[in-house]
């Protein structure tokens, strides 16, 4: 069989692409590097004492952190939680709507084909609580009359000075951070914040956010995201579960003061920080996460508020689950590679809390791979009739597992408020629907940054209709 001919690819990549698999090539060559050194200059009575080859060991100390990690943000959260922080912002609260201005909020909604739910959303907005704010729709080469739609909308309901509608034609730049740079460059607004097409919120969202910018290093706060449609099938209701967890870190990165991250709907950022970083990265697949990198590293807080819900549609079919997290997986990783020497640089303004509160998450890429190339190691260490170490690498999974099954527990049972058995049988489903689906996530991304010639592109999550409508008409 033929190989393939590497050279041609990696000429023909785009020059980020060859700059992630170079990188990402380098660091396991690093890794694989240090251990076979450890492994040389290490005494043969140390290394007898571990259970298993050195490599396995670091896979025990990578877990042994996590654990660690988790126990610090519980902690923090618990502590956070003794404050009454909730007392103090409604203290805060009062101060700045009797003596504070109203700062002006443009709301962009970034829309691409979204005609089935793009005016129930309009009218959600437009209850908003808040004196000073208007609602950019960005049409993005829609091709099922979104526009159209939106464009009556206003004028029959006479709403030209509050809802704008920006039109984006074919041969623009797609996606929804070239869609949100346009807004940003014909609104005025002190404060951005972005919904999804499909977004729900409370009418007092804005009067609870503003409260976080009195602190002049706050750039951009994140709202809880929740799930509409959780009791339509299984497969909602795991990712409400999913971001019950994913409220429950993001609360304990706020509470040690780490690397909180945006999550793209809900999302408020001040203009003075947008026009610091320079906008959103237009060639991203994870706008969100990789505006988060550089606003961090440019030294502004993101906060989260878990009291601000946004509710959004979960995916309801497993073909679109898995487009959705290939797409996070891939978009989360690149940014890690296109912007290491901010994790790493003097330069950067993160602090070192910041620095150490990522490494916890790259485990999420690190782990997987790391056990499927000992499980590979120990499969052809059995057919030469050599010793293995099975037993062993198990145990380290076990672990792994182990620790993440007992925070989802946590986070289900703190942010959905179910019993505590009913957050124990929760929480070991939540688990079981991630293993499921994310070791398989994280391999397939590994080969894509290492060997393919272009990176993923941005595409639309599905809505509950519009897969109603495809059904209909096959």
């Amino acid at each position: 069989m033929n190989m393939p001919n590497l050279s041609t690819k990696i000429k023909n990549a785009p020059p980020e692409v060859f700059k992630d698999r170079f990188l990402l090539l380098s660091i396991i060559l690093l890794l694989w590097g240090f251990v076979k050194f450890l492994e040389f200059v290490l005494p043969d009575r140390f290394i007898d004492f571990l259970p298993g080859p050195l490599a396995l060991a670091c896979l025990f100390i990578l877990v042994a952190m996590m654990f660690a990690y988790m126990i610090v943000i519980y902690i923090a959260q618990k502590w956070t939680q003794r404050k009454s922080q909730k007392a103090k912002n409604e203290i805060l609260a009062k101060e700045i709507l009797e003596n504070y201005h109203y700062p002006a909020v443009d709301i962009f909604v970034a829309a691409h084909n979204e005609r089935n739910v793009i005016l129930d959303s309009i009218k959600n907005f437009l209850q908003i609580d808040y004196p000073n704010y208007k609602l950019y729709i960005i049409d993005d080469r829609s091709l099922d009359k979104t526009a159209e739609c939106v464009n009556e909308f206003i004028q029959t309901h006479d709403l030209q000075d509050r809802v704008i509608l920006i039109r984006r034609e074919s041969e623009q730049t797609p996606g929804k951070a070239a869609s949100l740079n346009t807004a940003l460059t014909q609104s005025d607004g002190e404060l951005i914040l972005v919904f999804d097409a499909d977004a729900t919120v409370e009418p007092n969202c804005l009067k609870k956010a503003i409260i976080y910018f009195s602190d002049p290093k706050v750039g951009a706060v994140q709202f809880q995201k929740r799930i509409t449609n959780a009791n339509f099938n299984i497969l909602a209701f795991c990712q409400d579960l999913e971001f019950a967890f994913d409220t429950y870190l993001q609360l304990g990165r706020d509470a040690v003061k780490g690397f909180v991250e945006l999550r793209g709907n809900g999302q408020l950022i001040s203009r003075k920080c947008l026009n610091e970083i320079k906008g959103w990265d237009e060639r991203s697949l994870t706008e969100d996460l990789e505006m988060s990198v550089r606003i961090n590293a440019q030294g502004w807080k993101i906060r989260f508020t878990p009291e601000i819900i946004v509710e959004e549609e979960a995916v309801i079919t497993l073909k679109a689950l898995l487009r959705q997290r290939k797409r996070w997986a891939e978009g989360s990783l690149r940014r890690y590679l296109t912007h290491w020497n901010l994790f790493v640089g003097r330069k950067s303004k993160l602090t070192f809390i910041q620095r150490l509160d990522v490494l916890p998450f790259l485990c999420q890429f690190a782990v997987p791979t790391w056990i499927f190339l000992d499980i590979i190691l120990e499969a052809i260490n059995f057919f030469n009739g050599q010793k293995t170490h099975i037993t062993v690498l198990m145990l380290a999974s076990f672990l792994f597992g182990l620790n993440m099954c007992i925070n989802i527990c946590i986070g289900v049972r703190r942010w959905r408020n179910y019993s505590s058995f009913d957050s124990l049988r929760y929480g070991i489903l939540a688990f079981s629907y991630g293993a499921s689906y994310w070791p398989g996530i994280v391999l397939w991304t590994m080969r894509k940054v290492l060997f393919s010639r272009r990176s993923g592109e941005w595409s639309k999550t599905p809505r509950m209709l519009d897969l109603k409508e495809e059904n209909k008409s096959q």
